[in-house]
């Protein structure tokens, strides 16, 4: 992957984050589902770290 794939996904990956983040602030959601999206928020969080330490990586 080069710089131009890791700086997409992030992109795509933000977009993401800010609509689970939408839904989890804005939507009474049953527990189970609740559940669901903390932790799909935590793991699209977790994806935007890993992209970032490879695109630092990447660009030295």
């Amino acid at each position: 992957m080069d710089i131009a794939d890791f700086e997409q996904a992030e992109v795509e990956l933000v977009s993401l984050l800010r609509k689970c983040e939408a839904v989890v602030r804005g939507s009474k959601l049953s527990p189970s589902r609740q559940t669901l999206m903390v932790n799909r928020v935590a793991a699209l969080q977790t994806a935007l770290e890993l992209v970032a330490e490879a695109k630092s990586r990447r660009a030295t």
